[in-house]
Protein backbone atom coordinates (compact mmCIF):
# COMPACT_ATOMS: atom_id res chain seq x y z
CA UNK A 1 0.00 0.00 0.00
CA UNK A 2 1.40 3.30 -0.77
CA UNK A 3 0.50 6.94 -0.16
CA UNK A 4 1.56 10.49 -0.62
CA UNK A 5 1.77 13.25 2.24
CA UNK A 6 3.36 16.70 2.35
CA UNK A 7 4.48 19.88 4.83
CA UNK A 8 5.19 23.24 2.59
CA UNK A 9 7.09 22.05 -0.44
CA UNK A 10 8.40 18.68 0.96
CA UNK A 11 6.62 15.56 -0.47
CA UNK A 12 6.67 12.19 0.51
CA UNK A 13 5.58 9.01 -1.09
CA UNK A 14 5.38 6.36 1.69
CA UNK A 15 4.99 2.47 0.68
CA UNK A 16 3.96 0.08 3.66
CA UNK A 17 5.69 -3.00 2.89
CA UNK A 18 4.50 -6.04 4.60
CA UNK A 19 6.97 -9.00 5.48
CA UNK A 20 4.06 -11.31 4.31
CA UNK A 21 4.60 -10.30 0.39
CA UNK A 22 6.55 -9.91 -2.25
CA UNK A 23 9.37 -12.20 -3.67
CA UNK A 24 11.04 -15.05 -2.16
CA UNK A 25 14.02 -12.64 -1.69
CA UNK A 26 12.10 -10.11 -0.62
CA UNK A 27 9.61 -11.96 2.26
CA UNK A 28 13.33 -13.22 3.36
CA UNK A 29 14.49 -9.85 3.95
CA UNK A 30 11.99 -8.33 5.63
CA UNK A 31 11.32 -11.17 8.01
CA UNK A 32 13.61 -9.26 9.95
CA UNK A 33 11.11 -6.84 10.16
CA UNK A 34 7.73 -8.58 11.52
CA UNK A 35 5.19 -6.11 11.75
CA UNK A 36 6.53 -4.82 8.35
CA UNK A 37 8.14 -1.15 7.39
CA UNK A 38 7.68 1.91 5.71
CA UNK A 39 9.89 3.02 2.34
CA UNK A 40 9.45 6.55 2.12
CA UNK A 41 10.87 8.74 -0.10
CA UNK A 42 11.44 12.57 0.49
CA UNK A 43 11.36 14.60 -1.96
CA UNK A 44 11.98 18.79 -2.16
CA UNK A 45 12.69 19.68 -5.54
CA UNK A 46 15.11 17.98 -7.38
CA UNK A 47 16.71 16.40 -4.26
CA UNK A 48 15.26 13.34 -3.27
CA UNK A 49 16.17 10.88 -0.37
CA UNK A 50 14.80 7.09 0.50
CA UNK A 51 14.19 6.72 4.19
CA UNK A 52 13.36 3.27 5.74
CA UNK A 53 10.86 3.89 9.13
CA UNK A 54 9.88 1.29 10.97
CA UNK A 55 6.01 0.69 12.06
CA UNK A 56 4.99 2.83 15.13
CA UNK A 57 6.42 1.46 18.50
CA UNK A 58 2.38 1.17 20.66
CA UNK A 59 0.96 0.01 17.17
CA UNK A 60 -2.13 1.74 18.56
CA UNK A 61 -3.02 2.03 15.12
CA UNK A 62 -3.35 -0.39 12.25
CA UNK A 63 0.09 -0.28 10.26
CA UNK A 64 -2.40 1.01 6.92
CA UNK A 65 -4.39 3.44 8.56
CA UNK A 66 -3.99 7.51 7.53
CA UNK A 67 -2.37 8.49 10.95
CA UNK A 68 0.29 5.67 10.91
CA UNK A 69 1.49 6.93 7.17
CA UNK A 70 1.34 10.22 8.62
CA UNK A 71 3.49 9.24 11.30
CA UNK A 72 5.67 7.48 9.30
CA UNK A 73 6.13 10.69 6.77
CA UNK A 74 6.80 13.03 9.28
CA UNK A 75 9.83 10.63 11.16
CA UNK A 76 10.88 10.26 7.22
CA UNK A 77 11.52 13.91 6.72
CA UNK A 78 13.45 14.52 10.18
CA UNK A 79 15.76 11.29 9.25
CA UNK A 80 16.20 12.73 5.70
CA UNK A 81 17.55 15.94 7.11
CA UNK A 82 20.58 13.84 7.80
CA UNK A 83 21.68 11.43 5.40
CA UNK A 84 24.37 9.34 5.34
CA UNK A 85 27.33 8.40 2.85
CA UNK A 86 25.00 6.19 0.60
CA UNK A 87 23.04 8.99 -1.09
CA UNK A 88 26.25 10.85 -1.27
CA UNK A 89 25.56 13.06 1.65
CA UNK A 90 27.97 13.22 4.28
CA UNK A 91 26.95 11.78 7.72
CA UNK A 92 26.11 14.66 9.74
CA UNK A 93 25.14 17.02 6.55
CA UNK A 94 22.25 18.55 6.97
CA UNK A 95 20.00 18.41 3.80
CA UNK A 96 17.50 20.81 5.31
CA UNK A 97 14.23 19.16 4.20
CA UNK A 98 12.04 20.36 7.25
CA UNK A 99 13.51 23.92 6.61
CA UNK A 100 10.72 24.14 4.42
CA UNK A 101 8.00 22.10 5.94
CA UNK A 102 5.09 23.85 7.72
CA UNK A 103 4.81 23.22 11.57
CA UNK A 104 1.82 22.86 14.24
CA UNK A 105 1.66 25.77 16.74
CA UNK A 106 2.78 22.95 19.08
CA UNK A 107 6.17 22.64 17.29
CA UNK A 108 5.64 19.46 14.89
CA UNK A 109 5.94 19.01 11.29
CA UNK A 110 2.32 19.43 10.18
CA UNK A 111 1.90 16.34 7.77
CA UNK A 112 -0.84 17.12 5.30
CA UNK A 113 -2.83 14.68 3.21
CA UNK A 114 -3.71 14.98 -0.63
CA UNK A 115 -7.34 15.36 -1.25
Amino acid sequence: MSTQRYSGSVRVRVTYLDPRCGTDEERRIMSRYPHGRYRCVVVLGETKRTVWVGPPASLEHAVDCPQAFDEAASAAIKFADYEDEENGVPVGCRVGFSEHCDYHERGDIAIRRFA
